[in-house]
């Protein structure tokens, strides 16, 4: 698993969203309470929005969800300023 969150992570750093939404798509379906996997996933899935709005709702879902697991300090701040 370690593995996998470092490409889901290389991957999202060098902006290739569809792959690390499915990295961490991963990563969540082997551990459901995996906070940064959740976070990742919700903020690929948020590169990946039309401009219609797809996937927005899924990015909020999905930070939700990281936000029900238990966030550290620095993951609030970030996913407080992503809300607003």
């Amino acid at each position: 698993m370690n593995k996998l969150i470092e490409l889901a992570k290389i991957s999202f750093d060098g902006e290739n969203f569809d792959d690390a939404y499915l990295k961490y798509s991963q990563l969540v379906e082997q551990d459901f309470d995996n906070t940064e996997a959740w976070i990742g996933k919700g903020l690929s899935s948020a590169y990946l929005a039309t401009p219609d709005g797809k996937k927005f709702k899924e990015t909020e879902i999905c930070l939700e969800k990281a936000s029900q697991n238990g966030l550290s300090e620095i993951q609030k701040e970030f996913t407080r300023l992503w809300r607003n």
